[in-house]
């Protein structure tokens, strides 16, 4: 499973969203590698689903603005061997990444650092302390 924050960097997130970019990067090459011998490689990369650690997490995020882990999974195994190697689970995800994808880096992640911050107060608080 690969994720969302692993298509750009969010404040708050650094290395879960570095180990997520890493399975988009790994699906990938995997992908082009195995795609010849009939093997689909996918990284599925939802945003917020309302996991057991997810829930636990302290996110501010309304839950109708998350997604069910039974939809992840369907619509996943809905895109493998159809959407190449990397998929972005969910319309509104799919959409905020191609927007994403036309802005200079570095807003992309002042804008999610600032959703971030929003969505999580109470790890925004500590972190300013130190």
């Amino acid at each position: 499973m690969g994720s969302n924050a692993g298509l750009n960097g969010h404040a708050l997130t650094a290395t879960y969203g570095a180990t997520k970019g890493f399975i988009a990067v790994l699906a990938e090459a995997l992908w082009v590698e195995l795609h010849p011998r009939g093997v689909d490689v996918l990284a599925a990369c939802p945003g917020a689903t309302r996991t057991p650690g997810y829930l636990a997490s302290g996110s501010r995020l309304p839950a109708t603005m998350s997604m069910s882990p039974d939809n992840v999974a369907r619509e996943s195994l809905d895109a493998l061997g159809v959407h190449g190697p990397v998929w972005v689970v969910g319309t509104a995800n799919r959409w905020t990444s191609r927007v994403l994808r036309w802005l200079p880096r570095s807003v992309g992640a002042r804008a999610l650092g600032a959703m971030m911050r929003v969505v999580y107060p109470r790890q925004s608080e500590g972190r300013r302390k130190r």
